[in-house]
């Protein structure tokens, strides 16, 4: 995509200008951005439509929900319309490389996704290797017809074709907005 192509897809600077002061700078990188895949429209990005289950297994720990350090039966009050942040880490089979892409998967129906390759904190008690496995993944908005929601994780494979479902590792209860986190939940609690 050249800068011409990308000109047109931006908005005007008077668009801009109130989000950025210097909206300029913004439109001038865009293809630098583009390029290193930093840009949220780089192509290509999985897509979870895409994806099969999958059987081989992963490694995976929730650390906070909205950023609180996770804990099992754990409440939070979370609004209609406040966002709900989970970060936390996630590996292949063999626990030694970051997992290529992430999912929060909501009612089984709707995939959210996620950031990969964020640096796990704190890093003194983390091997050197798996410094940067960890995820973050956030939405918000919480309307169901039934009022309560699970959300789940899909770890993508390293193959990039297959992923592994977790257990719900969040449930959103009815019209208090109560969130329960289910931070006890490991690799084995993983469901195809």
């Amino acid at each position: 995509m050249d800068r011409a192509d990308i000109a047109k897809y931006q908005p005007s600077s008077s668009v801009l200008e109130p989000l950025y002061s210097v909206p300029e700078h913004g439109k001038a990188d865009a293809a630098i951005l583009e390029r290193l895949r930093l840009n949220v429209f780089a192509e290509p990005h999985l897509d979870a439509r895409d994806l099969a289950a999958g059987t081989e297994t992963a490694q995976f720990g929730i650390d906070t929900i909205n950023g609180k350090p996770a804990a099992p039966g754990q409440t939070i009050e979370v609004g209609a319309d406040d966002a709900l942040q989970i970060t936390g880490w996630a590996t292949d089979a063999s626990g030694s490389v970051a997992a290529p892409a992430i999912f929060a998967t909501i009612d089984g129906a709707t995939d959210i996704p996620g950031r990969m390759g964020l640096l796990r904190q704190p890093v003194d008690r983390v091997p050197k290797p798996l410094r940067w496995t960890g995820f973050g993944v956030s939405f918000g908005g919480f309307r169901s017809e039934s009022g309560e929601l699970e959300v789940a994780l899909k770890i993508v494979s390293g193959d990039q074709r297959h992923f592994l479902l977790t257990a719900p590792v969040v449930r959103i209860f009815g019209d208090d907005r109560r969130v329960s986190g289910a931070a006890d939940l490991a690799s084995s609690d993983i469901i195809a």
